[in-house]
Order: C-alpha cells, then structure tokens, then sequence
C-alpha cells in the first residue's frame, strides 16, 4: 500500500526534530508514534502497526525524538534515549505544533506507544487531557509511568500484550486496573515479549487501527 508521505522538521527548544508524515487520502485523524529509543522515525515497529492505521485511513506521524545532534552523539544518545521525562517532553511539543499546522489541527488525535514508547504516551495522554481522544500501548510497560498518571488519563485507552509474554501481561495488568477511563486490555495470540514472531505484530497492528478508528472521529477528512 502506497500512502503519499510528507517529510517535517518541527522546531523545538533543543534544535530540530525530524518526521515523517503519512497521509492516506481522506483521512479523519492522526496517530502520533512514540517510540521508547527516540528514533522511531525509521523504527520497523512502528512502520508495521502504522501500515494497518492506514489501510484505515488513519494518517501517522512518527517522530524522531531525539534532534540529529542527540542521535550522531553516541554518549548523549545513550544518556537520552529511553527518558520517559525527556521524550514525554518531546512528544508535548510535537503534539503542539501538531496543533499549530493548517492542515493538522482538525484532525483527531490519538497517541501510539510501541514498546518502551508505552510510557511516554501515558504521561503525555495525562497532561494533555481532551486534546488526545485515543491511547494504545503496545507491547510496552504502561505500569511504569504510575498509578497518579493512569489514573488521570481521560482518552480510551488499549493496553495490547503478547499471550507468551507471562511477565508483561501482569503489569499491563496492573495498569489497567488503575486507569479509571474506557480501557482494554487485549492479548495477542502468540506473541512474545517483543512481539517478534511472524505476523504477530501486524495482528496488533490491526487491534489498534480499530481501537483508533472507533474513537477518533472528526467532522470531516482534512486530507
């Protein structure tokens, strides 16, 4: 499936961040990719779970989180990537410009957390309130972001885990227990901590493109 792409540089404190923009034709909302290393902009992963959204005719951003300097210095990268207070910064910031461009600012947004990613987007979900209408963690630890977090995010949220993965499926467990919104905890047959095994992920891919295409909703398509 080919989906008409639009590289963007957004402007921050710390330099520039560079993303990629996927925009199905007639899409109604968008889902902004957090990826737990800070370079999700190339991230399989994420690419994998995006293709279902847009087969959905939901649009994604994935962003890498880290500016090019951060990412070209080894040591700093290192000291950066995985900060959930660092990257919960950043995503704030995408998130506003997001809500600063034309052809965006209608859309509905959702946020998207692969792996680690999980927890930045629960953070950012909190602050951000009404502005984000849908979360969906996958395979990530949403417990790590705490209890006063869950419990203040307001957006339906999916929770998806693989079923081989016994350790994680008990602290998506109890993230779900302490989120007080609509939520769901869904478990993806035969998946593995990393969601690694053939066509597992792009199964959770789809669980998400219908937990995000059920609940973001717009008056029209801005694409």
């Amino acid at each position: 499936m080919t989906v008409p792409t639009r590289e963007v540089r957004i402007p921050i404190d710390a330099g520039t961040l560079q993303g990629d923009l996927f925009l199905p034709d007639g899409s109604h909302a968008l889902v902004v990719f957090v990826n737990g290393r800070g370079t999700g902009r190339h991230s399989v992963d994420d690419r994998t779970v995006a293709t279902q959204l847009h087969r959905a005719g939901i649009a994604s951003l994935a962003v890498d989180l880290l500016t090019a300097h951060e990412q070209q210095s080894t040591a700093r990268a290192s000291r950066h990537a995985g900060d959930p207070a660092l990257l919960t910064h950043r995503l704030l910031e995408v998130v506003q410009w997001v809500g600063g461009d034309a052809s965006l600012k209608r859309a509905a947004l959702g946020l998207c957390g692969v792996a680690d990613g999980g927890v930045a987007a629960m953070i950012a979900a909190a602050r951000l309130g009404g502005v984000v209408q849908a979360v969906v963690s996958v395979g990530g630890r949403p417990d790590a972001a705490g209890p006063a977090v869950l419990t203040a995010i307001k957006a339906p949220t999916l929770l998806l885990v693989g079923s081989r993965d016994t350790e994680n499926l008990a602290r998506n467990d109890s993230a779900y227990q302490h989120l007080r919104g609509e939520r769901s905890l869904a478990v993806v047959p035969g998946g593995g901590p990393l969601l690694e095994e053939h066509g597992v992920l792009a199964h959770a891919g789809e669980m998400a493109a219908a937990w995000f295409e059920f609940h973001l909703s717009a008056v029209e398509a801005f694409a």
